[in-house]
């Protein structure tokens, strides 16, 4: 599970958890530049949408977000964290690592 992510926006750097309430994720846009939106709905948060911060490919193949819409977006990372099975974080340079699947919804 994606856990926490870098990044630098406006010249400061974050490190940002998933954990957090008020986790943002910045976004490139497609006329240019980036925009920080928030990372997925916890359950102590109200919404409609399902909790969580990530998306699994096979259920948007599946259509089980078709209701939600979802798009295709990229995210200007340096790094990410995720979770192995044992719970130890493990964490990746984004330059060098396989593309993380995102969605906007």
């Amino acid at each position: 599970m994606l856990a926490a992510v870098t990044y630098t926006y406006q010249g400061q750097h974050y490190e940002v958890h998933f954990r957090h309430v008020h986790a943002l994720l910045p976004v490139k846009l497609r006329r240019g530049g980036v925009a920080l939106l928030p990372w997925g709905r916890r359950k102590t948060q109200p919404g409609k949408l399902p909790y969580g911060g990530c998306i699994h490919l096979n259920a948007i193949y599946a259509g089980l977000w078709q209701p939600y819409h979802p798009r295709p977006v990229r995210l200007d990372l340096e790094s990410f964290m995720i979770l192995d099975y044992e719970n130890h974080p493990r964490w990746y340079d984004q330059k060098n690592s396989l593309e993380i699947g995102r969605a906007h919804v």
